[in-house]
């Protein structure tokens, strides 16, 4: 093989490298919890926190009601007793019955009202924990689908690298500084390749001149456009 077919496939193999790098780097970002995961979850914790709030309330109404339940109660039987026959004593028994009378209706309505808040908070709630479980199980599914790419991945690397090598043990060193020169100037791509005379990374038209020097692989060529190396197919 002539130097620039050398460096052809030197190139064709460093670029297929390059891909898995690339490619592995970006497994790594995928691995992380995506934002409607972490959403998610800081929806639920936050809707759980609403529900338990409410139920809270709702046991403290609940203790509240059966306390003035039983006052009431209480004061109803010593009020029917027979046993208070002071007219005064009377009436403010049965005021105070009227008043927790009032007190447990507004107690009974807040609990009615704060069960219904409680429902569509538990709905809410659920409907919530559904959806994270489902992003949760696709992100593990898809996470077990990366480990085994990465792991196929590095494989490749590991048949690539040796070839890499290989082939740069067969350039001149002066060939290699020149080519890794336009590889970091030129996006990684130092060579292009020689079709139907235009150059394969810049699309540009190459003169007859040009291309009859570049076939004769005899020396190295550069595009007149973009100034990689010519590499005739």
């Amino acid at each position: 093989m002539s130097t620039v077919d050398d460096l052809a496939a030197l190139q064709e193999v460093e670029l297929a490298l390059a891909r898995v790098a690339a490619r592995l780097q970006e497994i790594q970002s995928l691995y992380a919890e995506p934002e409607p995961i972490i959403h998610g979850r800081a929806q639920s914790l936050r809707l759980h926190g609403e529900l338990e709030d409410r139920r809270r309330l709702l046991r403290g109404l609940e203790d509240e009601t059966t306390a003035v339940r039983n006052k009431r109660e209480s004061g109803q039987q010593r009020l029917y007793s027979g046993a208070v026959t002071n007219p005064r004593e009377l009436a403010s028994l049965e005021a105070e019955a009227e008043a927790l009378g009032r007190r447990l209706r507004q107690l009974e309505d807040q609990e009615l009202e704060l069960m219904l808040e409680i429902e569509a908070a538990g709905q809410a709630y659920h409907e919530a924990t559904a959806e994270l479980k489902s992003l949760e199980e696709e992100h593990t599914a898809l996470r077990e689908r990366l480990h085994h790419e990465e792991a196929e991945l590095e494989q490749e690397r590991a048949r690539l690298e040796p070839q890499a090598e290989q082939q740069r043990s067969r350039l001149a060193e002066a060939v290699l500084t020149r080519y890794d020169s336009l590889k970091a100037r030129k996006g990684g791509r130092a060579i292009g390749a020689l079709r139907r005379g235009s150059c394969g990374a810049c699309g540009v038209q190459v003169p007859t001149n040009v291309i009859q020097k570049a076939d004769q692989r005899q020396e190295l060529v550069p595009c007149p456009s973009c100034g990689r190396i010519l590499a005739p197919e």
